[in-house]
């Protein structure tokens, strides 16, 4: 499957919203590896995008974004050097609102921590 590169660009930045990396370092020789499209599309289609063609790619992207807004966060992390970043969505009616969370990590145990508004 061969396609532009402006599809290629928005197939990356779908696959990005995803939480898939659209590259990586190699260990061997630290070059950029780029992973064949059709890899991403096998990985999207994994996680539920409806993706069977590029020009389904777009309309993918819209659908992801849009759900995005109806969760608070993503149902999960990674976490890389003992560091997560959870990104949540909250009504701006929250902006000026403490807000707990609680982690629950693969080994079953839980962190908790309070977000403090900036009023």
């Amino acid at each position: 499957m061969s396609i532009r590169r402006d599809s290629r660009d928005a197939l990356r930045r779908l696959a990005e919203r995803y939480g898939i990396a659209p590259s990586y370092q190699s260990m061997m020789d630290s070059k950029t590896i780029h992973p064949p499209d059709e890899t991403l599309f096998a990985a999207l289609r994994a996680l539920g995008a409806d993706v069977a063609t590029n020009q389904d790619v777009s309309e993918a992207y819209e659908r992801r974004r849009a759900e995005e807004w109806t969760t608070i966060c993503n149902p999960t992390a990674a976490v890389w050097d003992g560091q997560a970043e959870v990104e949540v969505r909250l009504p701006s009616r929250h902006s000026t609102t403490d807000v707990q969370f609680t982690l629950k990590l693969e080994d079953g145990s839980e962190q908790s921590t309070v977000s403090r508004s900036a009023e």
